[in-house]
């Protein structure tokens, strides 16, 4: 079972990058073979591997990851489809 993780901030919210990694984290131990996330704002991924500010972003993905049957770099999540859609799941497609 992967560990994953999801923040969406209110306006009024004024919310740490850094708590996304604190949440994701809690759940090591369903996902102790790797780890991703993704910071999103107005829609839009925030490029790079950057922390951002408490200001810059949305939404936010995190994920830690349990490989079982794809044990390649290609199962690292967030994943993204076609520069748009962006997920984080626990299962196969």
């Amino acid at each position: 079972m992967c560990g994953i993780a999801a923040i969406v901030k209110s306006e009024a919210t004024n919310c740490p990058a850094s708590v996304l990694d604190q949440i994701r984290d809690e759940v090591a131990h369903r996902g102790p073979d790797g780890q991703g996330r993704q910071f999103f704002a107005k829609g839009l991924p925030l490029s790079g591997t950057a922390v951002p500010s408490t200001s810059a972003w949305d939404v936010a993905l995190g994920h830690r990851r349990l490989s079982i049957l794809d044990l390649t770099p290609a199962g690292q999540q967030p994943m993204v489809y076609c520069g748009r859609f962006w997920i984080v799941y626990n299962g196969e497609v």
